[in-house]
Order: C-alpha cells, then structure tokens, then sequence
C-alpha cells in the first residue's frame, strides 16, 4: 500500500469574523514518503485536498498531529455525504480511533466499493510515530530541510492563491517528516506508535510471539487490575529548601538512558513469568524474589530524607505531591522496590499487610535489543541516531498499556454545526505484562532518589533522570555517584548552571554556560517562554513565580468547520 505525509494550513482566530465564523483550510500538501519524497499535489481549499487524496486509490496517509487536522477531515466528511460506521462496511462511511482522552490515532473512510471491494484512506498520526515538533525532526534527523516561517494571521480570503513562500513552507513541513518516517519504515517499523514498533521488533527479535508469551504470559484482567495499582511514573521533585530561590551556582546532570540500563539490569532485576499470589506479608522466596504487595499503614517521612510516596485518585492529596505525613493510615500497593525505598525514607507505624503477588527475577532478557539499538545510537548520527533513541525509550511503557478502552465517537450536533464527540462503550484486550513496567519505574525512581539522597546536601531538584546541585564540583559528586560521558546508566555533565529559581515539578527558570537563559514550565508554549526571555535576565528571573500571568497561549477552540487556536493566558499556578 503507499503511503503519503500530508499537511494543512488554517484559519486563524481573527479570520472567523471575515469568514462568518467558520474555518478552512486555505493550503493542503501531499508528499509520497520516501528517501527523496516527490510532492503529489499542493491546493488551496480542503475539497480539492479530499478529492485528490481519494483519486490516488487505496492508501495509508499521516498527518503530524491529526488532533488539530483531523478535526477539519471529520467536518469535511460529515458534510460532504459520509456517515459515521465503526464497522467499516458502508459505502461513504468512516471510522475513527480517538481515545478517551482526546489522542487521535486514526481515521479510516470508505469512499469507494468496486466489486465488493473498498477503497479505503487510512489516515495516521505521525505524531505517534516521531513525538517532537516538525522544528525538531529536522534537527535530530539531520535534514537539509528546515521548518520555515510565514504570517499565519494575515488574511487568505476563499480562492486565494499560493505563493511561492507559502508553498515552500507547506512543502517542507511535509518533506521533512516523511523523509524521517522513511527511515523508520525502512527498518520495518510500520505499526500505528513508536511504541508498538518498538514491542513488535523486540518480540520478534526474541523468537515471535509464543516466546514472548512464554516469558510474559497473559495474565487475568482482574490480576492485572490488581499490578496495576503500583505502576506510577517517574520522580520529579523540587527540594523544598531551595523552592522558590534564586540559587547561584551549580552543576547538573542526566543519567545516561535511564529507561534502557534499568531493563539492562544495571539496577536490579525485573519480574517475568506467570506470578504467584501470596496472603499477609511477603515471605522471602528465592525462587521469587521480587513482589508486590498491598499494605494498610501511617507514614511519616525521615529527617533530611527525600519523600519517596505519591497518592494517586485520593482526594486528601495532590497527585503530584511527595508526601511527607500521611495524616493517618492509607492504603498503598507497592512494588517490593518502592517499599523497600520506603522503609529507608519514612518511619511507618500501624501497618497491615494484604497480600500480593511474587514473582520470579532476570536481568539479561533485554540485553540484546539494548545492545543492538545502542550499537546504533553509538555509531551513527542523524536520522538512524534519533531512531534508535525512539527505539530505546519506547518499549518500557508498552509493557503497562492498560487493556480497557473507551473511544470517543464524532457526530455532527446540526443545531450547531459542530462536530462533537461522545464516549462508547468499554471493550477490553489483553494486557501486556504490567508488571514489567511497574518494576522498570520504580527501579528508576529508586535510583534518581537514591542518587539524589546522597547529595541531599546540595541536592536543588530532579526530574526522572537528572538532577540539579549547588555548592559542589564535579570531582566532589564523582565520590557519591558515578560520573561518565557516555556509560549506559552513570551520569553525565549536562550544564554549568550560573543561576536558577526552581518552583515545583517541570517548572523553572535557568542560566547555564551551555544554553543560556532557558524556562522548563509544564503547560507553557514555547512562544510565551520566548517572550519571557526576551525580558531579559533580571525581568524574566523577576516575572517566573507563582501567580504571575502571561499572554501569548493558544488554545484550540471548536468552530464550525474545523478548530483554531485562540489566544489566551496562562498562569502560573502554585
């Protein structure tokens, strides 16, 4: 089947009113995708765009995030004579895969029937496949093409004709991700998410499918309902000596591939095979090693120790928060890893134990996936280099793909002429191993955390694979934690920090020889970062703090038609 990159270019928020309060897309680009990809057609309104992408027969078609685009295909079609059909089997029908939360991965339509036969575009979202701006795949893969610059508000009135920038700017939006998912493709990776790429070629690279089963069976839902509750994600945190403070000075660094060299077994080891439930508290069993367990119990956290526990879906915690007194007994579901760390950084009282499951222990099932796509990472640059990048911290987290799905259904509210969307029924597949993925994070929040505890002193802030000192060199962390450029899980020197100001997690402000003057902040675009840069050192260090308000965000808002981004303001909120 071929395959195509598309693209569109759309209203802005101040063309609703010329526009009698309807978006269009006013240019629409198509690429093959190949080594040098050739462009199949450039127009100028989406009804010239969907009849030649249907001329060009049964095809699969990407376009880089169809959250946005895909809104204007799914108008198109419910005005142009097609109806919704899940199942795929009507003439001028389609069909789309929108999860519960709002991520598009495909739109499938029905636009033809020759001799029982359909003719079918699949629509995809390469977003799925390379998880980074179109700014960036130009730079990580290397290319000659790079992402342009062109006066989005300005008007386009319906007819309007390109001109040469214009197309010059579609045409290498397009050019340079199907150049990127060229080489992906070329190395088999076909499926829907880098994700699945990466489970599907590790599978295989292990003996297919019923080697994989052998290692990591199919557990029950109900047992996997169970595993479940102690997954969580990576540590993020701010010390709460430093929040809020310009701090002078300091050094970072990241861990070399994190993710890969916990599932390289430079961390421990990481359950496998088919578990075995236990009642009360877990027993040491050599033949299972690791575990996880239920557990009722008060908690309080050690003199100058980093809180280790976050409660997720509790009303009496933030989600986000490290919890220093659990105020009394809460229920937790931990990995034998996580409750270990916990009993080192809290002192515990009234503590029940519920049961679990055990499990046996390897530490060498991906180490030759890892070697193969550090080989690459190691030896190559540009695009292979990126891929095996993708390919390396992919993996872990299919591992925990929850089996429940709910979709979400487009209709068209005719009173509104707006596309809405309303939530289908549950269906369920089988896990993957959840347990695999929990035990992968939590060794890895085990070591930042540990990593950081040691250098408590000095210790500013960490997010999942970095952390961030004051008052110390180089040499003097190098006799608490391991330091090499390139070592899979030792850490690297990332930056001379000259001065900072760190708020909470994913959020603060740094001057660092390397980068300069740069803002992490959860949330924020990057046109409102720029803007605050271009304050100035003393301003942007001044404006970066909780309750402060900046202009400049654009939120996507549902119009007649499609969607446009409106402006509005975001907040730093505590």
């Amino acid at each position: 089947m071929k395959q195509y990159m598309c693209d569109f270019e759309t209203s802005t928020e101040s063309w609703l009113t010329l526009d009698n309060g309807t978006a269009r897309v006013w240019a629409g680009c198509c690429s093959t995708i190949e080594e040098e990809p050739q462009i199949k057609f450039i127009v100028n309104n989406i009804d010239d765009f969907m009849n030649n992408l249907f001329k060009l027969g049964r095809i699969e078609c990407y376009f880089h995030n169809l959250k946005f685009d895909g809104e204007y295909i799914v108008n198109w079609l419910f005005h142009n004579g097609f109806v919704y059909d899940a199942d795929g089997k009507t003439n001028k029908s389609f069909s789309c895969v929108i999860s519960s939360d709002g991520a598009w991965y495909e739109i499938e339509i029905v636009h033809k029937v020759l001799n029982k036969r359909y003719v079918k575009t699949t629509i995809y979202d390469s977003l799925k496949k390379l998880p980074m701006p179109v700014s960036r795949i130009a730079k990580s893969f290397n290319l000659p093409e790079s992402k342009g610059h062109i006066d989005y508000d300005a008007y386009r009135p319906v007819g309007y004709e390109l001109t040469d920038e214009e197309k010059e700017y579609i045409t290498n939006d397009c050019l340079i991700v199907a150049k990127a998912l060229f080489i992906q493709f070329s190395k088999g990776l076909k499926k829907m998410t880098i994700g699945s790429d990466a489970l599907t070629y590790f599978r295989n690279d292990m003996g297919g499918r019923k080697a994989f089963k052998y290692v990591f069976p199919v557990l029950p839902l109900e047992v996997d309902n169970d595993i479940r509750k102690s997954y969580k994600g990576g540590f993020t945190a701010v010390n709460p000596k430093y929040a809020g403070k310009v701090i002078q000075g300091g050094i970072s660094f990241d861990v070399n591939s994190l993710y890969p060299a916990v599932m390289y077994g430079k961390m421990g080891t990481l359950p496998y095979g088919i578990p075995k439930k236990f009642k009360g508290k877990y027993v040491p069993d050599k033949k299972y090693p690791l575990y996880i367990i239920k557990l009722s119990c008060a908690f309080k956290v050690k003199k100058n120790m980093i809180p280790t526990i976050q409660m997720k879906n509790n009303v009496f915690f933030k989600s986000t928060e490290y919890i220093k007194d659990s105020g009394g007994i809460v229920d937790l579901t931990l990995t034998s890893v996580d409750f270990e760390l916990m009993k080192e950084h809290y002192n515990l009282s009234n503590v029940e134990f519920y049961g679990g499951y055990k499990f046996k222990e390897t530490n060498l099932i991906f180490r030759d996936y890892i070697d193969y796509w550090m080989q690459i990472k190691a030896t190559t640059t540009g695009g292979q280099r990126q891929l095996a990048k993708l390919m390396l911290n992919s993996l872990y987290g299919k591992f925990a793909t929850n089996p429940k799905r709910v979709n979400k259904q487009p209709y068209l509210d005719k009173t509104e002429n707006l596309v809405k969307y309303e939530l289908t029924d549950p269906e369920f597949q089988d896990p993957v191993y959840t347990a695999l993925g929990a035990f992968i994070t939590s060794r890895a929040r085990a070591f930042t955390i540990s990593n950081a505890q040691a250098l408590y002193e000095h210790w500013v802030y960490s997010d999942t694979d970095s952390m961030y000192l004051t008052g110390i060199t180089e040499e003097e962390a190098s006799k608490f934690i391991k330091i090499h450029p390139t070592e899979l899980g030792a850490w690297k020197l990332e930056h001379h920090i000259i001065e900072g100001k760190w708020l909470r997690a994913k959020t603060y402000i740094m001057e660092s020889e390397e980068d300069g003057l740069t803002i992490t902040c959860a949330g924020m675009p990057d046109n409102v970062k720029k803007s605050i840069i271009e304050l100035g050192k003393e301003q942007a260090f001044a404006k970066f703090k909780f309750g402060a308000s900046f202009g400049g965000k654009l939120m996507p808002k549902k119009v007649s038609g499609g969607v446009i981004l409106k402006e509005s303001t975001f907040k730093l909120l505590k």
